[in-house]
């Protein structure tokens, strides 16, 4: 009986990772699994996604969103880990300095209190020119407790990620049901 509980606890924390690559610019639906293909195609098999937004503004100006958001890649490196590579494109007219991209993983569906969040990242980036991008790979390990947490909250899950930089705030958010 507990064996079958830690290999059903490991599947939730795999389909909870691979919802992660939400933000993959919207044409498609996250990957369940955390798996890309080799040409950048992923594989689904129906998790629901709900309420996912684009950034409708720049949240400091009103205007049109400064920067541009997307996850190229999803590596797996364990059973509870995947290494996701994005990119962050500066699509605003001017140079932004002191970007930096900060994403957290929350339990629930629409839930962003920070005692749901159950994973956190920082990058900093520095300066980007108009037009420019900055790709990087981050570790996403979640623990079984993370995984019983999502369970929890029937299985949803809300990604949410905010670029800033001295001049622009621009935040991206999904909420996807993985199991």
């Amino acid at each position: 009986m507990r064996r079958t509980y830690i290999v059903v606890m490991t599947a939730v924390v795999v389909v909870a990772l691979g919802g992660i690559t939400y933000l993959s610019t919207g044409q498609q639906p996250a990957v369940d699994v955390g798996d890309v293909d080799s040409d950048g195609e992923s594989e689904s098999n129906g998790a629901v996604d709900r309420e996912s937004t684009e950034p409708a503004y720049d949240q400091r100006t009103a205007t049109e969103p400064a920067f541009a958001f997307s996850v190229a890649d999803v590596e797996r490196c364990g059973s509870t880990c995947r290494e996701v590579t994005a990119t962050v494109t500066n699509s605003g007219n001017e140079t932004a300095t002191d970007v930096r991209a900060s994403t957290s993983l929350y339990a629930g569906e629409n839930s962003t209190d920070s005692e749901a969040r159950i994973w956190e990242e920082t990058e900093t980036i520095g300066t980007l020119e108009s037009g420019a991008s900055s790709t990087t790979t981050e570790r996403i390990e979640l623990s079984f407790g993370d995984a019983a947490t999502i369970q929890e909250n029937d299985g949803w899950i809300t990604i949410q990620t905010t670029v800033e930089s001295a001049e622009h705030t621009t935040t991206f958010q999904r909420t996807r049901q993985v199991i």
